[in-house]
């Protein structure tokens, strides 16, 4: 698998619908929250004799618990995958890339995804996936002073403040584990020849909500 970055976008469980709000009440109680979903796939191979990964298991939830009330993260897999298909196959990324989708297989993703819009018009994506890098534009979500990166001979590290939050850190723990997850020497945010970074921006309307 490549290796991505994740934004993901939590709503409080009463904020979901009457039965999508029963529906997580049942997940968390039947251990969803004790055990993080982890996404299952299956190969199929197209009429070209091109494999691809589809889901495999049911779509489950990131749950997290903040003074006493329920968040969630709906993975939302199925949808999340139609989509990229189809943005795959209309952005052309690079010549032939039309033979991983074929036409045959773009219409049928097409159908299905209109298909789950159609049965929960409510649903959009609360999860954002980057490959190779997080994207300095996810930083505006973020006040100045939770925004972190260490920077040192080539080697850098970047830890978003949900990390901390959860694991309960300091800013001198959070500074630590970044050297640490950088491959630095715990202590070398210290050293006046390591940068450390604060991204600076302007955020535009009110709280971020879940994104398509």
């Amino acid at each position: 698998m490549v290796p991505s970055a994740e934004l993901r976008v939590f709503q409080p469980l009463a904020a979901f619908p009457a039965e999508e709000q029963a529906h997580w009440e049942r997940y968390i109680l039947g251990g969803g929250m004790i055990r993080p979903p982890r996404p299952v796939y299956r190969q199929r191979t197209t009429s070209r004799r091109l494999g691809f990964l589809v889901p495999a298991a049911g779509e489950g939830a990131h749950v997290k618990l903040v003074e006493g009330q329920y968040y969630l993260c709906p993975l939302r897999t199925r949808m999340r995958v139609l989509a990229g298909l189809l943005a795959f196959r209309e952005a052309a990324p690079f010549e032939g890339s039309e033979a991983f989708i074929p036409r045959e297989e773009a219409k049928r993703a097409s159908k299905e995804l209109g298909r789950l819009r159609r049965r929960n018009p409510g649903h959009i994506a609360c999860v954002m996936q980057s490959t190779w890098h997080v994207p300095v534009r996810w930083f505006v979500l973020f006040d100045d002073d939770e925004r972190r990166i260490v920077e040192r001979d080539g080697r850098r590290a970047l830890l978003l403040p949900e990390v901390a939050t959860d694991h309960g850190w300091d800013d001198e723990q959070m500074l630590k584990t970044a050297c640490e997850k950088a491959g630095l020497r715990s202590d070398a945010w210290q050293d006046p020849r390591t940068t450390r970074h604060v991204f600076r921006t302007v955020r535009f309307g009110g709280p971020a909500s879940c994104g398509n």
